[in-house]
This record gives C-alpha cells, structure tokens and sequence, in this order.
C-alpha cells in the first residue's frame, strides 16, 4: 500500500525551489523572463531563459520533474503509486526541441514562471521540481517535498484507518516494550513474571586456577580520538571589500555540518580578484562545523580592459570547466538579478 503524501523527496544543501500553489496552480520560483514555452522552443532557448533571469542557475545544471499519481487497484482496492519523472539539462547550443524530452504538465509557464499546466487536470496526486548540479565530483541537490492534492490522504490519516492497519497486523500488544524488571531502592528486582535463579549447591568454583585479569594502564593513550560531531546552529557571514564591488550569497544559519555554497558576484564596474584566504573562485562550498566569516575583494575595472575578464567574474567560474561557465551571457542575468 502507498498513499502519496507531502514526503520529503530531497535533502541537498542548493535553495529550496519554492513553489506557490498546488495542481494546476503550482507556479515556482524559477522565472522565464519573456520565454512562452511552446512546441517549438528549444533547449537553447530554455536554458538562455533560466540562467539569465535566475543567478543561482548555471549551465550544465539540471531542473528534474516528479510526477506521482495515486492510483488504486481495481481487484485488491489497495492504493498505488505510479510515477512519471523528466529532466533536462540546461545547454545553452542544444536546438532539441524541449517538448520533446521533458513533460508539458510540469515545464509551462504561468505568470512568467517555470509552472505546472494549468489546463491539465492531475487527480490526486503529488508533484515537485528539483534543482541539482555537478560540482567537485558531487552531486548537489535541492532540498524539496512532495506537493500534494490527495483526497485520499484525508482518509488513511484518520484514527479508523489507523485502528484497521493494527487489526491488519493480528492487534496491538505492550508485550515486547514493557520492562520484566522493576526498579527500587537502587536494585533490579524480578518481576512476578520472571522466574528466579536457583543458588547452586556447590559454591565452589570448578576451575582450579582462574585467569587472572590484565592489569589496568594507569595512562592509557587513545591512537585515534573520536572527534565531537558539531552540534547546534552556524553561521556563515560573508563581506564584500569594497561593499560597492560585489553582491555577497549564501550568508545565513545553518545546521552545523551543513556544505553551503557561498557566491562572490560582481557588480557593473568591478571584477572579483580573490577571497580574502587566498581562494581565488568567485564560488566555494563550505562545511560550516562552526561559526565563518568569508572576506571577498573586488577590483574596479579600468577603461579598456578585457571585457572577457569581467564576464568571468560574474559569478559562473566556479564549475571548473563545466559546459558554457567561462565568460557567457549568464553574467547578464547576475546583474539584473543582483538587486534581489
């Protein structure tokens, strides 16, 4: 038996894709620009759309589509699950028509956003769009749960349901989760259930000459200590030298141990030069196992120089040679995103 339900489908450490609505009204966060998506549109065209108008997409990046329905089997009456999945790529030279690898209930647009169709009727169901990326030979993903319109779900979470899953099982016993022992006065005493010991009649030992323990070292030495798992909230705070030179993301709190990507993009008129440590990628990932303060420097671009070095520092040269990062166009949508 499988009831669609709002389950957490992801947990990855890229920004959640917020999604407004459900069914047909589910629109996302990922805006499209002036892009109508059509049976022509290409994966080109697509692709320019998101990186473009979104600073926290880059080429080579992947948007996934899930899909589940509920179903029920018409013999045993028990609900099912069925599910449809695409994804596609974002490739700023792919002249594939988009249609034509993903599904049209989950790549249309609404209110210039990457949406659900709006004039398909889903049933009960559940949906969700995912965010991922390759990066240092790991996959990244966002974290997301499913979106539901079930009306089943209603039903097989009230308490009736829940009583006929336990008569399903043969009934409910303690029998297994209560303690035979009582505790009292500091001792463990049988319970009246638990039968006692006999003393056996013959106290002495039948070995003649027991092994004797080893002795205790007074100063043992642990070769390999365990360190202490961070615990608690963390925060990663990042600073732009000069503050005019860049727009600093990623700064926040997080749960200790999380790996966060932090971004130094640059403004018009400036180029990134280096984080303050030494690294020199405008993009890092962090393991935050404790409070961060990250310093980028930015320098101011002088007339005539090289236009392909300011597009670099946009904020994509972070990829490490990933398809399309060095010096394109989606430096245009970190500009006229950097307000946000």
């Amino acid at each position: 038996m499988c009831i669609v339900a709002p389950y957490e489908i992801t947990h990855g450490t890229i920004r959640s894709i917020a999604v407004s609505g459900k069914g047909k009204k589910a629109v996302t966060d990922i805006r499209l620009g002036t892009l109508n998506i059509t049976e022509t549109t290409t994966v080109a065209e697509f692709s320019n759309a998101v990186v473009l108008n979104n600073k926290l997409y880059n080429y080579g990046d992947q948007i996934t589509y899930f899909l589940v329905h509920q179903v029920v089997n018409e013999v045993t009456n028990i609900p099912m699950a069925e599910v449809d999945a695409c994804c596609i790529v974002l490739d700023k030279s792919s002249e594939a028509k988009l249609l034509s690898l993903v599904d049209v209930r989950g790549f249309s647009v609404q209110e210039k956003h990457l949406a659900a169709q709006a004039d398909n009727d889903f049933g009960n169901h559940g949906m969700v769009w995912i965010h991922s990326r390759k990066q240092s030979a790991k996959t990244l993903v966002s974290t997301q749960n499913l979106i539901c319109e079930n009306s089943l779900l209603t039903v097989y979470q009230s308490k009736e349901a829940y009583t006929d899953a336990i008569l399903s099982y043969g009934g409910a016993k303690e029998a297994f989760l209560t303690p035979s022992y009582k505790v009292s006065s500091g001792s463990l005493k049988p319970s009246a259930s638990v039968p006692s010991i006999p003393t056996p009649s013959n106290p002495t030992p039948s070995n003649p000459d027991p092994v004797k323990p080893n002795p205790v070292d007074p100063n043992p030495v642990n070769p390999d200590p365990v360190k202490p798992t961070p615990s608690g909230k963390k925060v990663l705070s990042l600073t732009a030298i000069p503050a005019e030179g860049g727009t600093m993301v990623g700064a926040g709190t997080y749960d200790a141990g999380s790996e966060v990507k932090a971004e130094a993009i640059a403004n018009e008129g400036f180029k990134f030069r280096d984080w303050e440590d030494g690294d020199s990628f405008p993009n890092r990932d962090v393991i935050l196992n404790e409070d961060l303060s990250l310093t980028a420097r930015f320098d101011p671009i002088t007339e005539g120089a090289d236009k392909g070095n300011e597009s670099d520092n946009g904020g994509n040269q972070e990829n490490g040679g990933e398809p399309g990062n060095t010096g394109e166009p989606s430096n245009a949508g970190d500009s006229a995103n950097s307000g946000e």
